[in-house]
């Protein structure tokens, strides 16, 4: 290597990281006033509750792992080693992602000339998901380190195969689906010395994922490879109710520390006895493939609309959202007004036309398998997003070096450019219903903050955009209840268990608001219809004892021995 080749590539890496750092530190101060920012929800809160538990000494835990477990546990070291300040783990974040950028131009640099190494380094640098990634509580700032360090061991031309296996394996404990790559990365192994590198590269795996295997069997008896999970998001995204994005086991319970508890209840009660966690896997399993049995067609229209997701430009949000973080931070929306996955794509298949043979495959087969991995789950943007610095190293290449194509290679680049972004770009899912949802989200920050009459304004304001948004109905008449407004609260849990007719907590809540005008038998009706959809609701247990007693104290006898058969009857 010439002498002045050295210092120019760490020249590259850090005017990369200084680079993707300003931006992402530009958009946290943006970012900072957003209502989530601060006052985390959804899987960002389950995370940070669960960092906090090993912080304080918790650190085998006691049940077998249900979410993949790396994010939490380097969560909680940044917490010990640097406080307990969510500005602190944007700050840690944002340093993580401007590195994954700088790694991702070293990747490059082995596999092309220095222009396409910077050009791939400033892709993912100025490239909106990746960036809000970085500022959320969410595993995908470290998802997107492991993808771009994976990326640059393989570049290398002597992988060292241990360091790629240990690697792969910390990406599965960040994202599970990421084992796909498992068989696709094997196939990299080169002729010589093929038995030994295997054998390193199995040897990596082992020492990462062999722990969490050890640490789940001591914990649960079972032999569980990273998580507990498979059979209830193979069920959410293929079961019954499945729309091709996440749709929780019961109605107004779509939050992960109620997402294991549901899978649970639901599944002991139709066995009829107590399960394992990977014996509720495996009952959630079994019903998706006799789901797709006894449907197919419906089955085969399903994972093609989720083929369309995971290929849009459109970033389908989940508790998070860009484009609502859009709503404070100009960069942000400038940025993905012209550098979004519907540019990214079409780049990306031109690539295959420039990048070199064996990478071109290469690379294609880690797109492809990942990709194929979500689409059999469910679709959300930040389960594509570690996808993107796959699609870089293919897109890189045809940003730069597509102009040097001619004749009937040119007119196929343009061809296949063309049909990608025309499929990429296609009208997707529909934004109302995940724009209601930010509102909702917010409705609840507001309501936790003390500010009932914001948090109903959110509500309502969810509500005109969707109004069949049954979530949003029931909290606003928890709101109505609360404030002693017994109509509007009535009113309010109607609707929401009109439109959902299964959902145990609004009928429970319904039957208190009914219990408080005074008619005991309509509150009793409603309880009793709750606990018939959910025999675990503990409330609305609890709520129809009282009922029962003070039907007892009314003088209602026949009511009370009603309420006490229904009570033998479901428990």
């Amino acid at each position: 290597m010439p002498d002045l080749e050295r210092p120019r590539r760490w020249l590259d890496f850090a005017g990369i990281f200084a680079a993707a750092l300003a931006v992402r530190l530009l958009c946290l101060w943006q970012l900072w006033p957003m209502p989530f920012q601060s006052h985390l929800v959804g899987d960002s809160k389950v995370f940070w509750e669960w960092a906090g538990r090993i912080a304080a000494g918790d650190w085998l835990g006691q049940e077998a792992f249900y979410q993949a477990p790396l994010y939490p546990y380097v969560l909680a070291l940044a917490r010990i080693l640097l406080g307990h300040r969510l500005l602190m783990v944007y700050l840690l974040q944002v340093a993580l992602g401007a590195g994954g950028c700088a790694l991702l131009t070293m990747a490059a640099r082995s596999l092309y000339s220095r222009s396409v190494a910077l050009c791939a380094g400033l892709m993912l640098a100025f490239y909106p998901p990746a960036i809000f990634a970085d500022l959320q509580v969410q595993k995908e700032s470290l998802a997107l380190f492991l993808v771009a360090l994976l990326l640059l061991l393989l570049a290398r031309a002597q992988p060292r195969w241990m360091a790629v296996g240990a690697t792969l394996g910390l990406l599965a404990l960040t994202r599970e689906n990421a084992l796909v790559w498992v068989p696709v990365v094997a196939l990299c192994l080169q002729p010589r010395r093929r038995l030994i590198n295997a054998a390193l590269y199995g040897l990596g795996l082992l020492l990462t994922l062999g722990l969490v295997v050890a640490r789940n069997h001591h914990v649960s008896g079972e032999w569980l490879l990273t998580t507990s999970n498979l059979g209830t998001n193979l069920y959410i995204g293929n079961g019954p109710e499945a729309d091709g994005s996440y749709v929780p086991l019961l109605p107004g319970r779509g939050n992960a520390r109620f997402e294991r508890e549901d899978a649970t209840a639901l599944a002991e009660h139709a066995e009829g006895r107590k399960l394992t966690p990977g014996e509720v896997s495996t009952h959630w399993r079994s019903l998706v493939f006799k789901q797709i049995a006894a449907q197919p067609g419906r089955w085969l229209w399903l994972m093609l609309k989720k083929v369309v997701y995971v290929g849009n430009a459109y970033e389908l949000p989940d508790t998070e959202d860009l484009y609502f973080g859009a709503r404070w931070s100009w960069l942000l929306r400038a940025l993905d007004s012209i550098w979004h996955f519907g540019v990214l794509l079409p780049l990306a298949a031109v690539g295959l036309l420039v990048v070199k043979k064996r990478w071109s495959w290469i690379l294609a087969a880690l797109a492809v398998s990942l990709a194929a991995s979500v689409t059999a789950f469910f679709v959300l943007a930040r389960y594509r997003l570690p996808l993107v610095p796959v699609l870089t190293l293919l897109a890189a290449p045809a940003l730069i070096e597509a102009a040097r194509l001619r004749g009937r290679k040119l007119a196929l680049a343009i061809c296949i450019g063309f049909g990608v972004a025309l499929f990429a770009n296609l009208p997707g899912y529909p934004r109302a219903p995940k724009d209601a949802m930010l509102l909702f989200n917010w409705g609840v920050v507001l309501d936790q903050e003390g500010q009932p009459a914001a948090a109903a304004d959110r509500y309502r304001e969810a509500l005109q955009l969707t109004p069949s948004f049954s979530e949003a109905h029931y909290n606003l008449g928890n709101l109505y209840r609360k404030a002693g407004r017994l109509q509007e609260a009535q009113a309010s849990l109607e609707e929401a268990v009109r439109l959902r007719p299964v959902y145990s907590e609004a009928w429970n809540n319904l039957g208190l608001v009914l219990r408080d005008e005074g008619d005991l038998h309509g509150a009793a009706q409603a309880i009793i219809r709750s606990l018939a959809q959910w025999p675990g609701n503990v409330p609305a247990r609890r709520n129809l004892q009282l009922l029962r007693a003070a039907a007892l104290k009314r003088g209602d006898a026949a009511l009370a021995n009603d309420i006490a058969e229904h009570e033998a009857k479901l428990f």
